[in-house]
């Protein structure tokens, strides 16, 4: 059935022993190591070359045969009646005559077409026919100008252009190039109004109506619509023309003559950058995405994109090729040969997804195994569950977990999300890392845990390890014992020291308070004397008023004596002398006199003066 050898890409043909695992892919042990076969992968690598060097780029069965075209000619097999092609048992051959890089192959009026770097050839199995024969005059591709077969005429894409070739009695004959393009031509095809369509990648994309001669050429770029003039491809998807741009799809609107995105594309891929597309017989749509292989399912209800990752960077970029027999057989060219797919076993294939804790290693001041897979027995079948928590000294505290998956056969598919709880917030993105490091966890107890998802978007049971990290020594119980009683002591510590701080101040505030009371008493005696003193001066001032008065009545009594002396002498003279009527107003004046004399009528004179004067000018009367 099949053959397997350092052919296909073994190590050496000495095989000491096979094993198969429960996903029926096969482990060989060799004399110098170990091979793995993905025998029951959906994906399978085709060499139709002896040393494999040879790159794909075309791919066709006519006849029951399968040619597949390299950088090093076209090679074709018989084939049988089989469901699943890449079982087919045959020996691939060089078909004579096409040694050298071939471009293409097209089915064409019942006929093999091979677009060659040396010119265009007619094929059958017993050789190549040049139909037009050139060094150097490559040509790509070529598609029947009428949609009625067999057409009389066939648009052919070369490196000086495009080219029309007559067909006429069952043969293939040069033709006339297409006046007005002459870049290379690679990507073409036809809308439903019989227009051709060629791009370039890097002048833009090209509406050639061939209905006329000369045949109508005008470029699209930028200016009608096309998000750049560069890295746009032309095909007829769904029965509609279509460009891959870098920002996704375009189509032509025939009303405004300009290039519009895709909406409905755009709901599907979004603005993904897309280099090549390609229809299979079930209507899903194969596309490239940079390097990634990937297709627009639409089995059910909903469209839905599912990558190959498996397939990620195998292609020959630039020159990418799909050819879609059914879902069952789908050829892919690439660096290496070509690719097999059965796209209906992809889908099927629901291998048990499982992620795996491979081992967990401390990178503290050495490194150090703590977990090596197992928590039992190596090799127990019995499902084994982790029972006790290790625990992990402190200046082991940071740690390397490796995971993985056992899907084997299909490693490129798997991605990995991980969490470590009493650490991290929550899961982390998808990613195909199969390592973790985490540095410095503190004290405490974890759980690391992980889960494997497919491109599909299954996604395994978490597989879980649960340790714990002791706290350092400064941290641990008794170092805490010993804290309580240091800090026992020192507030022990503090209470005395305060404690006699308080009596201290309390000794001092007594001493302030005796001071003040002493400086109280001493303000008290100063104020009794004070006060003493001001009476002492009062009493002074008011004896030197007394004193004063005194002294102004004693002069006012010695006044008084010496007027009444005066009084007395006037009186006693006038007595001595002679009566008349002028005695008395003498006598009147003579007072009066007296008194201005002594002041007693500008200083308001004494009740007792005037009366004592009265009784002595009435006395005298």
């Amino acid at each position: 059935m099949q053959s397997f050898s350092r052919k296909e890409g073994l190590q050496n043909n000495n095989i000491t022993s096979i094993f198969r695992d429960r996903n029926n892919n096969l482990w060989l042990g060799l004399d110098n190591g170990i091979d793995f076969i993905a025998y029951d992968n959906a994906i399978k690598h085709i060499y139709p070359e002896n040393l494999n060097e040879g790159s794909g780029y075309a791919a066709l069965i006519h006849q029951n045969h399968l040619y597949l075209g390299t950088t090093n000619g076209l090679y074709t097999v018989p084939l049988t009646i089989m469901d699943d092609l890449s079982f087919v048992k045959g020996q691939f051959m060089l078909v004579p005559n096409t040694k050298g890089q071939v471009w293409g192959l097209s089915e064409v009026n019942g006929h093999v077409l091979l677009g060659h770097h040396d010119g265009s050839f007619l094929v059958n199995p017993q050789g190549a026919i040049p139909v037009n024969a050139k060094p150097g005059w490559g040509y790509w591709t070529y598609l029947p100008v009428s949609k009625v077969l067999p057409s009389d005429q066939v648009l052919a894409g070369t490196y000086h252009g495009l080219e029309i070739l007559d067909y006429k009695n069952n043969s293939f004959h040069t033709g006339r190039p297409v006046v007005g393009l002459d870049e290379p031509a690679r990507f073409i095809t036809f809308d439903n109004n019989n227009i051709a369509w060629a791009s370039h990648p890097y002048r833009g994309v090209y509406r050639i109506d061939l209905s006329t001669a000369p045949a109508r050429i005008k470029l699209y770029t930028d200016k009608e619509g096309l998000p750049s003039f560069m890295n746009n491809h032309v095909y007829n998807i769904r029965n509609q023309v279509v460009v891959a741009t870098e920002k996704g799809v375009y189509t032509y609107n025939d009303h405004t003559d300009q290039f519009e995105s895709s909406a409905w594309y755009k709901n599907i891929l979004g603005n993904t950058s897309l280099r090549y597309l390609r229809e299979d017989t079930d209507g899903n749509i194969w596309f490239i995405h940079e390097k990634q292989l990937g297709v627009i399912d639409f089995s059910a209800a909903t469209p839905r994109i599912v990558y190959l990752p498996e397939l990620n960077g195998k292609m020959v970029s630039g020159f990418e090729h799909i050819y879609a027999i059914n879902a069952r057989n789908i050829f892919m060219g690439a660096e290496n040969g070509f690719y097999h797919i059965n796209y209906e076993q992809y889908r099927k294939n629901k291998y048990l997804l499982q992620a795996h804790i491979n081992t967990v290693t401390s990178t503290g001041p050495s490194d150090r195994l703590i977990f090596g897979g197992y928590f039992g027995e190596v090799n127990d079948g019995n499902e084994q569950k982790q029972e006790a928590v290790p625990s992990i000294a402190w200046k082991w505290n940071s740690l390397h977990i490796e995971y993985s998956s056992s899907l084997y056969g299909q490693p490129s598919n798997i991605t990995y999300s991980y969490q470590l709880k009493g650490f991290d917030k929550g899961w982390s993105e998808w990613s195909r890392k199969t390592e973790k490091d985490y540095t410095n966890l503190p004290p405490g107890y974890y759980t690391f845990e992980v889960k494997a998802r497919n491109n599909f978007g299954n996604e395994s049971q978490a597989s879980s390890y649960a340790f714990r990290i002791l706290p350092p020594w400064y941290q641990s119980w008794w170092a805490y014992g010993l804290y309580l009683l240091a800090l026992c002591g020192l507030g022990f510590g503090l209470y005395r020291r305060q404690q006699k701080k308080f009596i201290r101040q309390q000794q001092r505030h007594e001493e302030e308070q005796k001071r003040l009371q002493y400086l109280h008493q001493l303000e008290l005696e100063k104020s009794d004397k004070e006060i003493v003193k001001l009476r002492n001066e009062k009493l002074e001032s008011e004896i030197d008023h007394k004193n004063k008065e005194l002294a102004s009545s004693a002069m006012h009594l010695v006044q008084k004596g010496e007027l009444l002396t005066r009084i007395k002498e006037e009186l006693t003279r006038l007595k001595k002398m002679p009566v008349n009527a002028d005695d008395g107003e003498e006598l009147k004046n003579c007072c009066v006199s007296y008194m201005k004399k002594t002041r007693w009528i500008r200083a308001g004179s004494s009740l007792l003066s005037i009366l004592t004067g009265c009784i002595v000018i009435s006395w005298w009367h």
